[in-house]
């Protein structure tokens, strides 16, 4: 509302608003009449449109829209053609569409191209698509060479796809000079090109080719985009024969930005650099980085040697869950029981342990041990087996917390569940405890909805038979005549297998 209003106007609108009701109750159409009394005052908003026909679209219905931007690239008069429809990540008959599926919104359209609003300054919008409009055309200053990128600074909450010829001269721009887009920009290409892949609205090989650039990105939020939707492909693909090299397009995205921040930490970083150091080494470390790896166990081993291990951390402070973790994961029972010792003397451990009177393990951390354990490839499966396995004592054990903590650990397991097998094994511990659940009633269905959503994933966007790419600079620039294929994906799968520790005494 402070791009399309003006903060200004906002402003006026606010301090009416809390002069005219203080100490009286209100609803948000008294907020909407003193923004538009304010907006109109100031010629901010069109006489003919109120700020209650905008704003009940966002407040009243669910979810948000995907705006389609296609373009007419004739020379003499540009234009683009914008259409809006609901953003549904998956559409599956299987599930209820809902009435919502139908909703629309007021849309702000703001824009920049490499020869119009260049510094990406402007972002109030040009103009408005109204819920009744089909399609609205607009003339548009592009030549028929420059991209245009909708949604300057991404001010409205809205997704968009281009037609492909922009999408290949937005991917050659951000190959070329990434820093001629805005960095917010950049992430929103990064967020909307992946998420438009999982929806089946653009093909994965050129999200892909999005994400290629990479490599010589600098800035946050560009990255933060990218980590968080490849947290889902990583996902999905962990337990697939083409993990791999997945790993290795990651490891060669990372290698530089990774060398460029280290591995240690600089207090005197402001924060986004520090978050951005975390997500970087983390990711590294995750994939097998030699760099990442190296510098854990160096770490590790210096804090393992070192005379008081309680007082002396040299692992800095936001980089101690990869560094532990990886330490874990590469490690033997002597990183195992020297992490273990300092758990004892402060925080976090082990399934069976979890749920064990005097393990040494408080009953509030369960949940998060469990939550934990299933955020991995190997344990989400396992997690699973051990919840219903051991349903009867998890729910003796956790008491009035057992409920409300299982919601959070069935949200857990789900997010890695994505065969026909593992839906059906979900079904039936639903039906199995039916009326046992009570809370997590909904928490199970959401689960089982999520498998759902992530077998379709599978099946529609992993392609085992196509050897993957070797890293950025190996895919070509996407063109408008190429056929959607699958998502690119590896055939080799690597993978350690540790001793299992017995389970304490008495743990059942």
């Amino acid at each position: 509302m402070n791009h399309f209003l003006t903060e200004d106007t906002l402003r006026t609108g606010l301090t009416s608003y809390l002069k005219k009701w203080k100490y009286n109750n209100t609803v948000q159409d008294d907020l909407w009449e003193s923004l538009t009394e304010a907006a109109h005052r100031q010629a901010s908003l069109d006489p003919a449109i109120t700020a209650k026909e905008i704003m009940d679209t966002w407040t009243l219905q669910k979810g948000f829209p995907v705006v389609h931007v296609e373009r007419n690239y004739d020379t003499n008069e540009p234009t683009a053609t914008f259409t809006q429809a609901k953003f549904r990540l998956i559409k599956n008959e299987s599930l209820p569409q809902g009435e919502y599926s139908t909703y629309k919104w007021w849309i702000p359209v703001s824009y920049a191209s490499i020869n119009f609003n260049t510094d990406f300054s402007r972002t109030k919008p040009f103009f408005w698509i109204k819920p009744s409009d089909k399609a609205v055309t607009k003339p548009i200053i592009a030549n028929e060479q420059d991209w245009l990128i909708v949604n300057v600074q991404e001010t409205g909450f809205y997704r968009v796809n281009y037609d492909l010829k922009n999408w290949a001269m937005l991917i050659n721009q951000l190959r070329l000079n990434a820093s001629a887009i805005h960095p917010i920009n950049r992430g929103q290409l990064m967020d909307d090109a992946l998420n438009l892949a999982k929806a089946s609205l653009l093909p994965y090989d050129l999200a892909l080719e999005v994400t290629q650039y990479l490599k010589n990105e600098e800035e946050y939020l560009p990255w933060e985009c990218f980590f968080t939707q490849f947290h889902f492909i990583s996902t999905m693909m962990s337990k697939s024969s083409s993990y791999g090299t997945f790993k290795k397009y990651i490891q060669n995205l990372v290698h530089k930005e990774y060398t460029r921040l280290g591995y240690g930490q600089n207090e005197a970083d402001p924060l986004p650099r520090r978050l951005h150091r975390t997500n970087v080494v983390t990711w590294a470390c995750k994939v097998g980085h030699e760099g990442c790896l190296a510098s854990t166990t160096t770490l590790f081993s210096e804090w393992m040697n070192s005379s008081s291990p309680n007082m002396d951390n040299p692992i800095p402070t936001n980089l101690r869950e990869v560094t532990y973790c990886t330490a874990i994961k590469m490690g033997g029972e002597k990183e195992w029981d020297f992490l273990w010792e300092r758990y004892l003397d402060g925080n976090v451990a082990y399934l069976t342990w979890s749920i064990t009177e005097n393990s040494g393990i408080r009953k509030q951390d369960t949940p998060l041990v469990l939550r934990s354990v299933a955020a991995t490839s190997v344990g989400g499966y396992l997690t699973f087996n051990f919840v219903r396995d051991k349903w009867a004592k998890l729910e003796k054990f956790l008491g009035d917390i057992y409920q409300p903590a299982l919601v959070h650990i069935v949200q857990a397991i789900a997010a890695r569940l994505n065969t026909r097998f593992e839906l059906h094994e979900m079904q039936q511990l639903r039906d199995r405890y039916d009326g046992e659940l009570g809370a997590a009633t909904r928490a199970v269905d959401q689960g089982i909805e999520t498998t759902m959503i992530q077998i379709q994933w599978m099946e529609e966007k992993l392609s085992t038979n196509r050897t993957g790419t070797d890293g950025p600079g190996s895919v070509p620039v996407y063109t408008e005549n190429r056929t959607e294929p699958k998502l690119l994906l590896p055939v080799r799968f690597r993978f350690q297998v540790f001793e299992n520790r017995t389970e304490p005494a008495g743990s059942g």
